[in-house]
């Protein structure tokens, strides 16, 4: 044993060589490439400046507060502005000599004309708890500074705030002339440099260039590149800027260089200038064999945030800014929403624009969303009836549906729209452009409508209950750890004087902008989005996240005692054009009865149906918070703050009859405790709570609970009981009462005969022999099988079904191959090697027509 040992600590301390080695290596690479970059953040001058400034200032000149965070119009982004203490912001908010506005008036702040924001609050993140925010210094402009706006505060706090209203001047006094945009070492773009010492290093330049190599964008052609040839990107950036558009509307903000003289051959030196109405980049083509660099100018956050209301405007939308990074645009004749994102990201939505037109649909024509028959964000459907009201051959329905959604009449053709059947009446101070900002306590927007009905037997009622939605700002979770939401209400109610009224289900709908039609990868990478529904009652959450995975995250969390019972998929309802590249849009139904008395007859639903009555002059609200996670890795901490409680299931959800040592994991906030655990079947499952020291050093703040399979096989629910803890009532949740959260199990027989019956269906009858003739060249080779039509999955009008590749046609012989590794057996094993040496690979000189995949790229055929 000793040898081993002294051969791993050897490896051990080699490796660890070599690592330090890298690392001086890459900061001495680091220092001499990027020497703006550490003159930014790590110039020791700077520090040592900040250090005889001494600690933090609590005098008239800085007006230092801890655990306070000012809110504010940003002037200077603290992203890559760091500083050493709060004093040293603080001196940079004083040497502050302002930023460069454009022409354009400043509703928000209410400013007219060209101005220069001046610096008089400064936020400064200096604390161990501020991780990617550590030296972070933030400088805004506050109008009304004897009443600053504060946007977070309390000991969980990381910030430290100040403020200098001596150095606020009015607006209208600063006529001198404005001063050149400030260039950011951290935006610096990095170049190669040829011909001198150092070549094959690279130099920085122009700060706003923004290049990507191996990327062509897309953009209107306002300088064709055939007859402008230049030296390199950055000269080709330079033209860009200094082009003199001949119209306004398509000013240069895209340049797209060739300068690989191997590769662009007659197209080398080439340098085409484009106009782009959006602020995000749209991607042409990418990847290595691309010889193309391409950059986008990109304006000022604060250019960006005012381009951005600009086309708000334009289509009728009226921006809200809220105190929670959320930027919100509200549709003024319909009050849905339009726009849902991060601030500091104007250019971007969770939610479909209303229209873009570099979005390409066919028959030729672009996304445009503000007909009738397309379903927003704050729409609701509904079902209702008057009780004991039953469906009679020739009858009307028993339900009938209504909804906030203009109704199409011709859904085949999609042409004839009827006129809208919102009517939508703005009440308070809604048209404000502050919005949320100006009244964060109170109502908002309260919006009331006169709805048609879907059913025409119903038309003639009238609509049985009253709808009004309204939107404000709310602090959500405990006073110490909580956060800021914005939240939408709706509130239905019913204004007859002695009929009682049953609602069979409500809708809220919630489509967001995961439609990829139209976009091309790296389009969708940028502007789309992926949703995921949790229907775990009121503990459920939609999670909408950037398709690129990167980024902040959209969270849709019921408040007030709102359930998420079901997700469904507005299939015939919604006019959105469905494809390959788009599966549909879904609402979040809070009550599900009518659908489980009609559709949903031959199915289990996860959750049961439920429903409400409301007696004459009685209603019910429906309560969707909209909160931000940093990232996808913070979004369990975010839920927690709003007061949430997280379930985990390991090693999953779906468990077998074998298994031993499943378990479920509850993360639990501080105002909530769990008072009863039970299963639904009582037979179904048994779930104990787990005390064991493994388990409390493994995961310290969760609470474990042992799940044991009893035999049964279907679905099931653990339904888990919050109340109050110490009897403290969380802010935030109106019905403070007890609260549910469904986590809903699948179980299955034992893992091995699972597995062994895998194997056998792959083998036989999802097995085509070599000697079955196939028009495609398909075999030999493992099919998908259709238990319902007893046989193979060969022709599909879904082609990535029946094909050998994709996510579907490669899941045969995937799962085939992956069953060897538990479970070998010599049949199936000779079968595989038929597959891939007679269907799937070439080798080396393999004929390409003949095999899915050849042996010089590797990419496979559909």
């Amino acid at each position: 044993m000793f040898p081993s040992v002294l051969a791993l600590s050897l490896r051990k301390l080699l490796v660890a060589s070599a690592l330090v080695v890298v690392a001086i290596i890459f900061v001495g690479e680091y220092i001499y490439y990027h020497p703006l970059h550490l003159e930014v953040r790590h110039d020791h001058q700077l520090f040592h400046t900040s250090q005889e400034v001494g600690g933090l200032q609590t005098g008239p000149k800085c007006g230092a507060l801890t655990h306070v965070e000012y809110d504010g119009f940003v002037v200077r982004w603290g992203s890559d502005h760091l500083m050493a203490t709060p004093a040293a912001c603080c001196e940079a908010c004083a040497n502050f000599t302002g930023a460069l506005e454009r022409s354009v008036a400043h509703p928000e702040l209410k400013l007219p004309g060209a101005v220069e924001l001046p610096c008089n609050a400064w936020v400064h993140c200096g604390e161990h708890e501020c991780g990617d925010w550590q030296g972070q210094c933030w400088l805004k402009y506050i109008e009304d500074s004897d009443k600053p706006p504060v946007k977070n505060e309390g000991s969980r706090t990381p910030w430290t705030s100040g403020l200098m209203p001596h150095l606020a001047r009015p607006y209208l006094e600063r006529q001198n002339p404005l001063p050149s945009l400030h260039v950011d070492a951290a935006d610096a773009v990095v170049q190669p440099v040829a011909g001198r010492r150092g070549a094959g290093k690279s130099k920085l330049w122009t700060a706003d260039c923004h290049s990507m190599p191996n990327t062509e964008l897309d953009g209107f052609v306002v300088r064709w590149g055939s007859d402008h040839l230049l030296s390199s990107a950055a000269a080709c950036c330079e033209a860009c800027r200094a082009h003199r558009p001949l119209s306004a509307a398509r000013p240069c903000n895209i340049w797209v260089f060739c300068g690989d003289k191997a590769r662009c051959k007659e197209m080398y030196g080439q340098c085409w200038l484009k106009s782009d109405e959006g602020t995000v980049p749209n991607v042409q083509r990418s990847g290595e064999e691309v010889p193309w660099t391409s950059g986008m100018l990109q304006p000022t956050a604060s250019e960006q945030l005012r381009r951005e209301k600009a086309t708000m405007r334009e289509n009728g939308v009226m921006d809200l800014q809220s105190g929670t990074g959320l930027l919100v645009g509200l549709r003024q004749e319909t009050g849905t929403i339009a726009h849902i994102g991060p601030l500091h990201e104007p250019g971007f939505s969770y939610v479909p624009p209303l229209q873009d037109k570099r979005v390409k649909l066919t028959p030729p024509t672009h996304l445009d969303r503000r007909a009738a028959g397309f379903h927003h964000f704050g729409d609701i459907t509904f079902r209702a009836r008057q009780p004991g009201r039953t469906a009679q051959p020739g009858g009307p329905p028993a339900w009938a549906t209504y909804s906030t959604v203009p109704a199409i009449k011709n859904w085949g053709a999609r042409l004839e729209t009827s006129a809208p059947a919102c009517v939508w009446q703005c009440t308070g101070a809604s048209r404000s452009q502050q919005g949320l900002r100006m009244d964060p306590a109170g109502t908002m927007v309260e919006l009331t409508t006169a709805l048609s009905s879907r059913d025409p037997g119903a038309v003639r009622e009238g609509p049985p209950v009253r709808v009004q939605r309204w939107m404000e700002e709310r602090w959500l979770g405990d006073a110490k750890d909580g956060v800021r939401a914005v939240v939408m209400q709706w509130s239905l109610m019913n204004p007859s004087e002695g009929t009682e009224v049953e609602l069979g289900s409500v809708g809220l709908s919630m489509p967001m902008n995961q439609d990829f039609s139209g976009r091309n990868l790296p389009n969708v990478a940028t502007q789309c989005s992926f949703v995921e529904a949790y229907v775990g009652g009121h503990m459920g959450y939609v999670q909408v996240t950037k398709a690129s995975g990167e980024g902040q995250v959209l969270l849709l969390v019921p408040q007030d005692g709102t359930s998420f019972e079901a997700w469904r998929p507005l299939e015939m309802e919604d006019a959105t054009e469905r494809s390959f590249t788009f599966e549909g849009h879904h609402e979040m139904l809070v009550h599900s009865k009518a659908y489980v008395e009609q559709e949903w007859t031959a199915a289990q639903p996860w959750n049961p149906g439920t429903g409400v009555r409301l007696p004459a002059g009685k209603g019910v609200n429906f309560t969707v918070a909209m909160l931000l996670a940093d990232s996808v890795e913070d979004v369990e901490s975010m839920l927690l703050r709003a007061g949430h409680a997280v379930a985990m299931g390991v090693p999953g959800t779906i468990v077998h009859a074998d298994m031993t040592a499943a378990a479920l994991y509850l993360r639990v906030p501080h105002a909530l405790r769990v008072s009863q655990v039970r299963v639904e079947p009582k037979t179904a499952l048994t779930v104990l709570p787990a005390s064991d020291a493994a388990s409390a050093r493994m995961a310290p703040q969760w609470q474990r609970y042992r799940v044991v399979p009893t035999g049964f096989k279907g679905r099931a629910r653990v339904i888990v009981h919050y109340t109050p803890a110490n009897g403290s009532v969380a802010i935030g949740d109106v019905q403070a009462g007890a609260r549910e959260q469904a986590v809903h199990y699948f179980l299955h027989e034992a893992a091995t005969r699972v597995v062994r019956a895998l194997g056998t269906l792959g083998s036989t009858r999802g097995w085509l022999n070599a000697s079955v003739p196939d028009p495609w060249g398909r075999s030999p080779a493992f099919f998908g099988f259709d238990m319902q039509r007893n046989e193979k999955v060969m022709e599909e009008p879904r082609v990535c079904m029946s094909g050998l590749s994709d996510e579907s046609g490669a899941g045969a012989s995937l799962s085939m191959a992956m069953k060897q590794l538990g479970q070998p057996s010599r049949e199936e094993v000779a079968k595989l090697e038929e597959y891939v040496h007679g269907t799937l690979f070439a080798g080396e000189n393999g004929d390409r027509k003949r095999f899915l995949q050849d042996g010089h790229t590797y990419g496979a055929r559909a």
